[in-house]
C-alpha cells in the first residue's frame, strides 16, 4: 500500500534532517576534503544531493518530461562549506514548502519520464535513495577525517 502524502513527507524530513547534521560535522576547514583525485569533495556531494533535488522539484513544478539537472549549484556558486550548509538551509524550507503544497491526487499522479511512469511520491522516493546513497559517502569521509558521523534517529 503506497505511504501518504504525510507519511511521504515526514520520511522525506527524517531523511534531510540527518543530512543536516552530517554536513554540520565535517569541519568548515575540511569541506573540499575528497579521499582521492577526481572524487567529489565533501562540499561537492552536498551540493549534487541539493542540486539533483532541485531538478526533482523544478520537474514537478513545470509539468515537464525532462529533467533540468544543471541547477547551477556549481563550487563556483557555493565554494566553502559554509555556503552549502546555508543552501542546504535555505533550498530545504524552500523544497518543504513546495512539496507540503502538493495535495495528495498531484503525489500520486503518473508523471512520465525518460525511465518509465512514476508518481511524485514515486520519484521523491527515488531522490531520497539518491541521497542517503551520497550521505553514506560523505560518512565515509568523516570517518577517515577521524569524526564520529552523527547517529540515525
Amino acid at each position: 500500500m503506497p505511504l501518504t502524502k504525510d507519511e511521504t513527507l515526514a520520511l522525506w524530513r527524517q531523511t534531510r534532517n540527518l543530512t543536516h547534521r552530517t554536513a554540520e560535522a565535517m569541519p568548515e576547514d575540511h569541506g573540499d576534503f575528497a579521499p582521492w583525485d577526481g572524487a567529489m569533495s565533501f562540499s561537492g556531494l552536498a551540493r549534487h544531493i541539493l542540486s539533483s533535488e532541485k531538478s526533482l522539484v523544478q520537474f514537478l513544478k513545470e509539468g515537464s518530461t525532462k529533467f533540468q539537472w544543471d541547477q547551477g549549484i556549481t563550487e563556483q556558486a557555493y565554494p566553502t562549506l559554509a555556503s552549502v550548509r546555508r543552501l542546504l538551509v535555505e533550498a530545504t524550507a524552500e523544497h518543504e514548502a513546495f512539496l507540503a503544497a502538493l495535495s495528495e491526487e498531484e503525489m500520486s499522479r503518473p508523471r512520465t519520464v525518460d525511465w518509465g511512469s512514476f508518481s511524485a511520491a514515486q520519484l521523491l522516493e527515488d531522490w531520497q535513495r539518491h541521497e542517503i546513497h551520497h550521505r553514506g559517502q560523505m560518512y565515509v569521509y568523516l570517518r577517515l577525517k577521524g569524526i564520529t558521523p552523527p547517529n540515525y534517529e
